[in-house]
């Protein structure tokens, strides 16, 4: 058995091949991310062969491209690898392979979840829909900005609104300043038709997924949430518990304890930033809604007592709790609320 340490750039790859049981060790460097490339320098090489990349940018395009060639390839957490390979002396792409060949080797591999690439082309779509949406609402600011350059302040409360637009559409400015709203103006209009598009695939796709549909019973939880969490959660067995999800969404506080002395700080940087989003979203959504529900009762519980935003992160949490049962039962959800004595 051969371990392979995997040290993955743009265009290139160095590798490192470990055999345990003679100790030798062989070194390619720079070696072009093709298949024919991987193959003749792979194929020399005494089988069977474990693998093991950083995840990355393109780490899933060359896990498609090279999983045939190893009989085990594993896609590593690349923060906490190079945690597990720190040491002291120069920092080397043959090093790094062979580090990632040892860590291999001694089974201490820090792997990640590899998602189907129907799974990624979902998350494709509703990542984008995320990000058209966060873009068309950077243009309304420059135009709000721009406007309130010269004193203009649009009376409606939404720029998209009929009455805004007729107001945009009205109001005058200097001719510099009018061409550039013109030209915000138009890529807002493009936005649009863009974000109409994506919106009407999530709400195909969202009908057609069965989890999505199941998620989709939640109060406060539309197509792209429901799609959302469906594609970015995966296979739920993954996640022993509702705790291990809440984890990987980055939606678990902070923890510093010191002896008897407990304390909880902000959400962390890390975990899954999509899945955070729309179940933060999600919240907000319960929050607004005038029919009483478990959920919102829960909001409204955490508002009184510690404000709007920690109430939106218990409920986000709550959800997503509520959500990892629901898949991993296979069921819809159900509202049970308590009766009056």
């Amino acid at each position: 058995m051969v371990y392979v340490g995997l040290d993955v750039h743009k265009d290139w790859t160095t590798i490192a091949a470990l055999d345990p049981e003679s100790g030798e060790v062989h070194r390619f460097d720079r070696v072009p991310n093709t298949l024919a490339d991987f193959t003749a320098v792979l194929g020399a090489l005494p089988g069977p062969l474990h693998g093991v990349l950083e995840s990355g940018r393109n780490s899933w395009a060359m896990y498609d491209e090279i999983r045939p060639l190893f009989e085990e390839l594993v896609v590593a957490d690349a923060a906490e690898l190079k945690r597990r390979m720190s040491g002291r002396g120069a920092k080397t792409d043959r090093k790094d392979a062979l580090k990632m060949a040892l860590v291999l080797a001694e089974g201490r591999v820090p792997a990640v979840w590899v998602p189907s690439l129907a799974t990624r082309d979902v998350r494709a779509l509703t990542r984008g829909k995320v990000r058209l949406t966060q873009l068309r609402t950077q243009v309304i600011n420059q135009i709000r900005s721009l406007c309130a350059m010269f004193g203009k302040e649009c009376p409606a409360s939404s720029l998209r609104s009929n009455k805004g637009m007729t107001w945009l559409q009205e109001v005058q400015l200097p001719p510099l300043a009018t061409m550039m709203l013109g030209l915000w103006v138009q890529v807002l209009e493009l936005l649009k038709e863009c974000v109409a598009e994506a919106e009407e695939q999530i709400e195909e796709l969202a009908a057609e997924d069965g989890d999505a549909r199941r998620i989709r019973t939640m109060p406060g939880v539309g197509a792209l949430i429901s799609l959302t969490v469906a594609a970015e959660v995966g296979d739920v067995r993954r996640f022993a518990t509702a705790k291990a999800l809440i984890g990987y969404a980055g939606l678990a506080p902070q923890v510093h304890q010191s002896g008897e002395r407990t304390r909880h700080g902000p959400l962390p940087r890390s975990g899954n930033r999509w899945l955070r989003y729309v179940m933060v979203l999600a919240a907000q959504h319960v929050a607004q809604r005038k029919s009483d529900s478990t959920l919102g009762r829960c909001y409204w519980r955490m508002h009184i007592r510690h404000g709007p935003n920690p109430a939106k992160i218990a409920t986000a949490r709550k959800m997503l709790t509520v959500a990892y049962h629901l898949l991993l039962r296979q069921e819809d959800y159900e509202e049970q609320l308590p009766t009056a004595a």
